[in-house]
């Protein structure tokens, strides 16, 4: 193995396991944080509010550490900085009692968090780009890791306190700082940043079009991230069988990422980001309309498409569209895009849509994917630099 094969080795090991660390935490967050708030004896619209809350404070947050990431030339410094201080307004939830105090530190806490994942995803991206690695063959541990956490913080959390679930939480982010203090330092003087920044890249209108489509694709999942289970249990699903469905969309999603690089190739970004709007009309239609069985796990493994294919074409046209130099503002835009207010939007109002038509809420979730569609075909055609 020659020198620069095992440096390229040795980078893959460490973004590998940056990606294992950070991928934890919203592994254990995601299904048990609620848990925790309903501990402090908040009601469920005061919990619902702090949920949504980070889909928000991402507005403010992603710029301001991409920002940073970009005129440093430095995302790794960026990360840990984003991680240092999630561990430090996190640990102030220790002694926090009552929505008010909560509701404060969960501002500059989900504004810290949310930041991990993009970031970690900019760094990854530009190191794949130097070495010639796989994006998608890295970032499959970040998905195996969530499930893991996922499966190991319930077994640990069964007829424990609720208090564990933020030291579990505490316990990912320490490990993602040892993680994200191994990444490589950069070399050489930082990349030229174009003037503009955000706002230059706002400007871009291929760019916000491929965006826009991938985002509108990311936000249909807000009825299956916030009610399917409710859903699927009210027609009489156990909690076991939805938790095999949950299974098979995770490791589609892990397999997608595996062989993604080999159909990227084939599809180009746009026809596989179209690709995966296509699959969301279907995913959803059969949500809404069907309930058997073999259906939910054809829904399971559409993730494959309707996921991770989107954020594999995005990544990739971030990747060779965006000068390094504004790499992490183009990654904290997108972050915003695609999981921001949009998805927040979309979380409400499938809350009504739930209450109102209950499954048949899907349907708007496939429309957002027609509009994906669209958007995908008409960024195809527009030829402009």
């Amino acid at each position: 193995m020659t020198a620069t094969a095992a440096s390229s080795s040795a980078i893959r090991l460490r973004l590998s396991a940056c990606y294992i660390a950070v991928f934890m935490v919203p592994g254990v967050g995601l299904p048990f944080w609620p848990t925790w708030l309903e501990s402090r004896h908040l009601s469920d619209l005061q919990i619902g509010l702090l949920l949504a809350l980070g889909s928000w404070v991402k507005l403010v947050g992603n710029p301001l550490f991409s920002l940073a990431a970009d005129r440093t030339g430095n995302a790794r410094l960026a990360l840990i900085a984003a991680i240092v201080a999630s561990l430090g307004f996190y640990t102030g939830y220790i002694r926090a009692d009552g929505f008010w105090p909560i509701f404060a530190i969960a501002i500059f806490a989900s504004m810290c968090v949310t930041n991990m994942v993009p970031l970690t995803d900019g760094m990854a991206l530009q190191l794949c780009s130097a070495r010639g690695l796989q994006y998608g063959r890295i970032r499959l541990w970040g998905s195996l890791a969530f499930m893991a956490a996922s499966l190991g913080a319930g077994y640990v959390l069964e007829g424990r306190s609720a208090d564990m679930v933020l030291y579990l939480m505490l316990g990912a982010m320490i490990l993602a700082l040892l993680a994200a203090l191994a990444l490589p330092r950069p070399v050489g003087p930082a990349p030229h940043r174009p003037a503009g920044g955000w706002l230059a890249l706002m400007a871009d209108r291929r760019l916000m079009r491929f965006l826009a489509a991938a985002s509108l694709v990311q936000s249909s999942h807000a009825m299956l991230y916030s009610f399917s289970t409710l859903y699927w249990l009210s027609v009489g699903y156990s909690e076991s069988e939805i938790g095999i469905i949950w299974t098979i969309t995770v490791i589609s999603e892990v397999l997608l990422f595996a062989a993604g690089g080999s159909l990227l190739q084939r599809t180009g970004v746009a026809g596989l980001l179209i690709i995966g709007a296509a699959a969301g009309i279907l995913r959803w239609v059969l949500a809404a309309f069907f309930i058997g069985w073999p259906a939910l796990i054809v829904i399971g493994l559409l993730h494959a498409l309707t996921f991770a294919a989107t954020h594999l074409a995005a990544m990739s046209y971030l990747g060779r569209h965006v000068a390094p130099g504004l790499a992490a503002s183009a990654q904290g835009l997108y972050g915003v895009m695609a999981t921001g207010p949009l998805l927040g939007l979309s979380m409400l109002a499938s809350g009504w849509l739930f209450q109102t038509v209950g499954g048949l809420g899907f349907l708007a979730m496939a429309a957002m994917c027609a509009g994906s569609v669209l958007i995908g075909f008409a960024f195809l055609k527009d030829k402009s630099p």
